[in-house]
C-alpha cells in the first residue's frame, strides 16, 4: 500500500499546481490576444525592424527544394541593383555585374528608390505573410498587416516592359500608396479604400479614400468621394504630411510636373485643362481648344491643338504646330499609348499625314519642343516609352503582336542596339536588362549602353529597370 502524504502537504501541492495553471492560462491568454492584436483589421503596419532570419530560416530550412543556393556579394556604394526572379520564381536584387546582393527570398519586388524598395514576403503562395519595406542591406524597415496591399500606379516613371502603363516603381518621393482589402476577397477593387504611408512605414493618410495617385513635385492627388455614386469623382491634392493643399473639386486630377497638373471639372460637361500648385485654374478647354497630351517640362506640353497637333506654353498659347498634324482623317491619339511627356527634349508621335502601315497604325517619329520631326516619321520601329540615358527602346511588329523584339535607338532614330531581343527594360545608370530566346523561357542578359553583354544571368525568368 502507497504512503499517503499528510493533508497540509496534498493542500499545498494542490495550490502550487492551480497556480501554475492560471500562470499557463495567462500566458495563453497574452498570447492569444497579442496574436489576435497582430491581425487587427484597424492595423496596417507592423514595426519589424532588423533582419527577418527567422522566417529566412523558416522559407529555405523547411523550402530547400524552391532555389539553388546562390552567392552574395556586399553591395557598393552608390550602386544600381535591379530587381531578378530566379529559377524557382522567387525574387532578389542583382548588381550591374550580375552578382545577386540580396538572394531570391520574395514573392515580389519592385526597384530601389532613394535606398528603399518594396516586397512580398512569403514561403509559398499559400504562406504569404505580407508586404515589406526593406533598405538596400536587405533590413526590414517595416511591415504591413495581412489585408494591406502595396500599389504600383498607372504612371510612367520607371518602365519595366516597353509598352507597359504601369510605372514599375511604388516608391514616389518617398511615399508608398496602400490599399485595405476591405470585403477580404484577396484582390483591390473599386469596392477597397487607398491610403499612403512613408519609406518609414508611418502613416501619412489611413486608407479610407477611392484613389490615390502618385506623388510629384510635394503633392499627391487624392479622390475624396464617399460611393461608387459619386461618377463624377471628387479630387484634391494632399501633401506629404497628409494635409489638404487644394480642396477636392476636380471630377479627376493628375500628379503635377513643372509646378502644372493636368485636372478635369467636376460639371456635368467636362472641361480639361491645368492648375498650378494653388489649384487656379490656367486655362481649360472651357476658353481654348487645348487638350495636353503630356506633363509640362521646361515650361512647354505636347497636346492637341484643335485638330493639329503641337506645343503649348504654361498659360496654353500654342507656341508651334507640327506640321499636316490637322489631317481630318485621323481619328486616334496623335502620340502613342504610354507617352506622358517630353523625355530629354524628344516626345514621340504618328506623322497622321503619311499613309497607314499594315498593322493600322502610322508611321512613328520624334519631335523636338519646337514641333519639328527631330527623328522623320519611319515604319522600322515602334516605341511607347520616352528617352532615357541618351537611348530608346524600340520594337518590330505591332503593338499587339505576342513576337516582338526590341532593340534600342538613338536621339537621331538610328539603331544602336539591334532588335534582338524577346524582353527589355529602358537604360538607367548606363545598364538595361534584356532576354533573348523563348519569351517564356527567356535568356537574360545585362548589356551597357554600347550594347556589350556584361553579365550572362543564369536561370533568371524575369529582371527590372536598374535603379538605386
Amino acid at each position: 500500500m502507497s504512503e499517503h502524504k499528510p493533508y497540509a502537504t496534498r493542500k499545498s501541492c494542490m495550490n502550487h499546481l492551480n497556480k501554475l495553471l492560471l500562470a499557463f492560462v495567462f500566458v495563453t491568454c497574452l498570447a492569444f490576444l497579442v496574436a489576435c492584436g497582430a491581425k487587427n483589421d484597424e492595423g496596417i503596419v507592423l514595426a519589424k525592424p532588423g533582419h527577418d532570419d527567422a522566417a529566412l530560416e523558416k522559407i529555405y530550412g523547411e523550402k530547400d527544394w524552391l532555389r539553388e543556393a546562390v552567392s552574395v556579394v556586399p553591395i557598393e556604394p552608390d550602386e544600381y541593383l535591379a530587381a531578378a526572379q530566379d529559377a524557382s520564381r522567387l525574387w532578389g536584387y542583382v548588381n550591374t555585374k550580375g552578382e545577386w546582393v540580396i538572394a531570391p527570398q520574395y514573392w515580389k519586388a519592385f526597384p530601389f528608390v532613394d535606398g528603399f524598395a518594396t516586397v512580398k514576403a512569403g514561403a509559398t503562395s499559400f504562406e504569404i505573410t505580407g508586404w515589406q519595406i526593406i533598405d538596400i542591406n536587405n533590413i526590414i524597415v517595416a511591415a504591413f498587416h495581412d489585408g494591406i496591399e502595396v500599389i504600383e500606379p498607372i504612371f510612367p516613371e520607371v518602365y519595366t516592359v516597353p509598352g507597359s502603363r504601369s510605372s514599375g516603381s511604388t516608391i514616389f518621393e518617398g511615399t508608398i500608396i496602400i490599399a485595405k482589402d476591405l470585403n477580404g476577397d484577396h484582390s483591390i477593387t473599386s469596392d477597397d479604400r487607398y491610403g499612403l504611408v512613408d519609406t518609414s512605414g508611418k502613416i501619412i493618410l489611413e486608407p479610407i479614400y477611392r484613389e490615390i495617385k502618385a506623388c510629384r513635385e510635394g503633392l499627391i492627388p487624392v479622390d475624396f468621394s464617399n460611393t461608387s455614386a459619386d461618377s463624377q469623382g471628387n479630387w484634391g491634392y494632399v501633401n506629404q504630411s497628409g494635409e489638404v493643399v487644394i480642396q477636392a473639386q476636380f471630377g479627376y486630377a493628375l500628379p503635377f510636373s513643372d509646378g502644372i497638373a493636368r485636372v478635369g471639372s467636376n460639371d456635368s460637361f467636362v472641361n480639361y485643362g491645368c492648375i498650378d500648385t494653388t489649384g487656379k485654374w490656367l486655362f481649360s478647354t472651357a476658353t481654348l481648344a487645348v487638350l495636353l497630351s503630356g506633363d509640362f517640362q521646361n515650361g512647354v506640353a505636347p497636346a492637341r491643338i484643335g485638330r493639329a497637333f503641337g506645343i503649348v506654353d504654361q498659360s496654353g498659347a500654342t507656341l508651334y504646330t507640327v506640321a499636316d498634324s490637322e489631317n481630318s482623317q485621323v481619328y486616334i491619339e496623335y502620340s502613342p499609348f504610354g507617352a506622358d511627356s517630353f523625355h530629354e527634349g524628344l516626345f514621340p508621335i504618328f506623322a497622321v499625314s503619311l499613309p497607314n502601315t499594315s498593322d493600322d497604325f502610322f508611321p512613328q517619329g520624334f519631335i523636338d519642343m519646337q514641333g519639328n520631326f527631330a527623328i522623320p516619321a519611319q515604319t522600322e520601329w515602334k516605341t511607347i516609352q520616352g528617352f532615357h540615358g541618351g537611348l530608346c527602346c524600340v520594337f518590330s511588329g505591332s503593338y499587339i503582336a505576342k513576337d516582338n523584339l526590341f532593340g534600342y535607338i538613338d536621339r537621331t532614330g538610328k539603331i544602336q542596339i539591334p532588335m534582338d531581343y524577346c524582353k527589355a527594360t529602358m537604360f538607367n545608370g548606363g545598364y538595361a536588362a534584356v532576354a533573348s530566346g523563348d519569351i517564356f523561357a527567356p535568356q537574360y542578359y545585362i548589356i551597357d549602353d554600347q550594347g556589350a553583354i556584361v553579365a550572362t544571368m543564369k536561370g533568371t525568368l524575369d529582371m527590372r529597370t536598374f535603379t538605386k
